[in-house]
């Protein structure tokens, strides 16, 4: 209750864990069904990496060891919500999977846990109260926070690559327009010890993540249209 930023309607009493987990189970059962809609007009293999990530959701909270609890938390919600979601999304509307998507999902799957890790840096006294071992914790906020600055730097190197390449169109030099919003997550965590002094970079990260990917996806639209 005493969390910074949303609590949440469990933690505000609003909805009883009972019912949140019958409405969580519900979304889940929803999801099989359009899972196995789209694996019938595709491929079963969609319903194999369906299920697997389905198991990560689960157990990203669930007993007995959440991966939240653990140091890996970056990864998993990374991969799973940057290159699995872009690359199952790829696979069902071409029948195939090429190296350069896999590749340009990478910036992606950066800045995904990217979202993460500035959430953990933000909550590192709180989640060693509640007996959590995220990455934050293991180096310390001020390591943190320069492995959040090297993470970005990596996906805006990445993206230069892929353009040089030929991977992404010359017009994806746009992307980089996000890279201020980027580097102003760090300045906002740089030197800071209250939550409530890091929620500024919380609503950066989230910008960046977003501005990175809506100028990806035009650049891509216009390589398209031209």
């Amino acid at each position: 209750a005493d969390s910074v930023g949303i609590g949440g309607s469990l933690v505000r009493g609003d909805i009883k864990p009972q019912a949140a987990a019958r409405v969580a189970l519900l979304f889940f059962a929803i999801a099989v069904l359009l899972g196995a809609y789209i694996s019938f007009e595709t491929s079963w293999w969609v319903a194999v990496i369906g299920s697997v990530s389905m198991a990560v959701g689960y157990f990203y909270t669930g007993d007995p060891l959440p991966i939240a609890y653990t140091p890996f938390g970056e990864l998993f919600s990374g991969i799973f919500m940057g290159s699995i979601i872009i690359g199952i999304s790829y696979f069902i509307q071409t029948m195939t999977l090429t190296v350069g998507a896999v590749l340009i999902s990478l910036p992606i799957t950066i800045f995904v846990a990217g979202i993460l890790l500035t959430n953990n840096i933000r909550d590192v006294d709180g989640d060693k109260a509640n007996g959590r071992n995220t990455f934050a914790i293991l180096v310390g906020r001020k390591k943190a926070t320069t492995t959040l600055a090297g993470m970005f730097i990596v996906a805006y190197l990445l993206t230069g690559l892929y353009i040089i390449m030929g991977i992404l169109p010359l017009v994806s030099m746009v992307i980089f327009i996000s890279a201020p919003k980027a580097n102003s997550v760090v300045t906002k965590l740089r030197g800071k010890t209250e939550a409530a002094q890091m929620m500024p970079a919380m609503a950066a990260v989230g910008e960046t993540h977003a501005i990175y990917g809506a100028l990806l996806s035009l650049s891509l639209f216009v390589q398209l249209l031209f």
